[in-house]
């Protein structure tokens, strides 16, 4: 089943007044890279993409976007769902998000908690994403 949001909790048009917690739908181009990157560096798996692109084509998207706004911003930061957003884009669909409004290190929390839980990430990139976690501030890749 997928995701649809009948009644939008919050105006998009307008970043600044988009709350915590609210559940928007927008088109992909108003969603950005997290400022740390993503930690997955090695390509995705093809066979399991066309998968879910099929899948996306006939249900849409079943599982929110994770999106920051960080203080002071007038855009979107993508946290979590990076394939789903890839996928959007070639499909040329809105994604539904979960918008956060909290500090860069709880940002940095998330996103990570979000992509370090993957079968397919290797030991280097979740060392990587860790050491992320536990030093916020400093960039290490």
């Amino acid at each position: 089943m997928s995701l649809k949001v009948q009644e939008l909790e919050a105006d998009v048009s307008d970043i600044s007044n988009i709350p915590h917690g609210a559940n928007i739908i927008v088109s992909p181009s108003k969603v950005s890279e997290f400022k740390h990157k993503n930690v997955r560096q090695r390509p995705r798996n093809k066979a399991k993409d066309d998968e879910i692109i099929q899948s996306m084509k006939k249900d849409g998207i079943r599982d929110q976007l994770k999106v920051w706004i960080e203080d002071g911003t007038d855009y979107l930061q993508l946290l979590g769902g990076y394939g789903r957003l890839e996928k959007a884009i070639l499909l040329n669909i809105d994604v539904p998000c979960k918008v956060y409004r909290i500090s860069e290190a709880d940002a940095m929390r998330i996103h990570l908690q979000d992509n370090t839980q993957r079968e397919d990430l290797s030991f280097i990139e979740e060392a990587v994403s860790y050491t992320h976690l536990t030093l916020p501030t400093k960039r290490i890749v």
